[in-house]
């Protein structure tokens, strides 16, 4: 049979703060999971015309990747982004700018040119930090 006390004082209280920060630490959880931050990238590539040039970039499975990318004289060159299994970019000039979703971590920016030169890429991609 209940002896019929109260409940000890500020047990009440401390109820509602362990409620409040679980609340908060999967809000915190879901969060990260959830919502897409931004990183930049930036790196060059040299090409000549006996020797195509070559990167690999990563970047997280998912990702949604945009960029451009230019030549540092004016020499027209063409590009091929290759990511998991396919092409997922291919052009060519003096400048051009590209969007993709990364397949997988690991993709292959490949310049190709008839002089040698440097191609630089700029850009950024957005995925959930979990």
């Amino acid at each position: 049979m209940a002896s019929g006390r109260p409940p000890p004082p500020g047990l009440h209280r401390t109820i509602w703060i362990i409620v409040a920060v679980v609340v908060i630490v999967i809000g915190v959880i879901v969060a990260l999971a959830v919502i897409p931050v931004s990183h930049s990238y930036q790196f060059t590539v040299y090409s000549t015309p006996t020797e195509s040039g070559a990167v690999f970039q990563t970047f997280p499975a998912g990702a949604s990747v945009s960029g451009s990318w230019s030549t540092s004289g004016g020499e027209s060159v063409s590009i091929t982004i290759s990511c998991g299994l396919g092409q997922v970019y291919s052009g060519s000039g003096t400048s051009g700018s590209f969007s993709f979703t990364a397949q997988l971590v690991a993709c292959l920016f490949s310049v190709q040119s008839a002089g040698s030169t440097t191609v630089t890429f700029t850009g950024s991609y957005s995925s959930p930090i979990l």
